[in-house]
């Protein structure tokens, strides 16, 4: 839950600019992180272990240059997500507690931003504008016109009553302004659908839109929480799970698309992911999430919760992520650990569990180790 959404919680907000609000910074973060404001109930989720080692020393023969760790979480308030279990938080992410990987790979972001948000390079305005156009031509959309953003930073393709809109990472939005009836079987809502639902609606829209998606294997990626009213809110997303496990876990960070419904049911808004991994690093030595894990007992970890780590009976699982924000200049993996927050337990039973960040590569090839030092952000 977002804290766009907690104003829709108390009515201050059309469901309609909710909803694109949701989607808009859902795409933004490319991952399933939600926040909230620091005057709201909170809460972040997961899942649990893998394996990997790493030297004391950085080894000179893998050639590797030492990272450098963002340590911006954003303005967006705190992550956190809320749950009566931290289990009802899996999303389908490929990594789990018994896998083994040694090594992952480590990307340089093509894509820079200014201090404004507004990109600095990707994309030129012709690419992004035959990206515009190559997307009408996949939907059999008749193309109105083309032209860039009153800021310069996408590109416009008006399609009749769809409007599709090309960004300098790849991003590709489209949105229905007479949003798409679904049959009548299906319920597409943000609320108050059950899992089942949830998984039978992103089917179809998988099946309807394979042409859009251009995922050859996809596979579902549901991401429910609950809003402070106890009702189960869902997200619509898939990844590419074609190829071989570290492929899968590159699919799932980095190659997505995203279903999102107006307050009538109705299919309002696909966002489509790519990015460009063109520019990578190095394969990096992974440290295990056991190591992780006594990595953030030292406060070894970043975070955007507005309150200290509240001690190690309180971790409630991990999972293997890549960061990809606009303020991380490197795409490298983390383990993303989910902590009950015991001051912020709802009256109804709900938990809010907030999420902490340990580097998966170890501290011999980084040139800083974060350390919580008592500050929000």
């Amino acid at each position: 839950m977002k804290s766009e959404k907690l104003l829709d919680e108390i009515g201050l907000i059309d469901d309609r600019l909710i909803a694109e609000a949701e989607t808009y910074e859902a795409k933004r973060k490319k991952k399933k992180g939600r926040w909230l404001g620091l005057a709201a109930v909170a809460a972040c989720a997961a899942i649990i272990f893998s394996l990997g080692l790493i030297p004391k020393e950085p080894d000179p023969s893998l050639g590797l240059p030492k990272l450098t760790i963002n340590e911006n979480m954003g303005d967006y308030g705190f992550e956190g997500f809320l749950a009566y279990d931290v289990k009802e938080l899996s999303d389908g992410n490929p990594w789990n507690e018994n896998d083994r990987i040694d090594t992952l790979p480590v990307f340089r972001n093509p894509v820079s931003y200014d201090a404004a948000g507004l990109p600095i390079n990707g994309l030129s305005e012709e690419q992004m504008m035959q990206t515009a156009k190559d997307t009408a031509e996949t939907m059999e959309l008749a193309i109105d016109s083309v032209s860039l953003s009153a800021s310069g930073d996408e590109a416009v393709a008006i399609c009749g009553d769809v409007t599709i809109n090309a960004e300098p990472d790849g991003g590709i939005r489209i949105i229905f302004g007479s949003s798409v009836q679904l049959p009548e079987e299906y319920r597409f809502t943000f609320h108050d659908t059950t899992q089942k639902e949830a998984q039978d609606v992103l089917q179809y829209l998988l099946s309807e839109y394979q042409a859009v998606s251009g995922l050859k294997s996809p596979s579902l990626s549901l991401f429910g929480d609950y809003n402070i009213n106890g009702q189960r809110t869902f997200s619509y997303d898939a990844f590419e799970s074609e190829g071989d496990f570290i492929q899968r876990i590159l699919g799932y960070n980095f190659n997505r698309i995203s279903f999102s419904p107006d307050d009538e049911g109705k299919l309002w808004i696909i966002d489509r992911y790519k990015a460009n991994l063109s520019q990578k690093i190095g394969d990096y030595p992974i440290i295990t999430a056991q190591k992780a894990r006594e990595l953030l007992l030292q406060k070894k970890y970043i975070t955007s919760v507005p309150e200290k780590m509240p001690g190690e009976k309180m971790i409630a699982g991990v999972e293997l992520i890549y960061r990809t924000s606009h303020y991380d200049e490197i795409f490298m993996p983390y383990y993303r650990f989910l902590v009950e927050l015991p001051s912020m337990k709802m009256e109804n039973g709900l938990k809010t569990f907030g999420a902490f960040y340990v580097p998966a590569v170890g501290e011999a090839y980084l040139t800083n180790m974060p350390r919580w030092n008592g500050n929000f952000n």
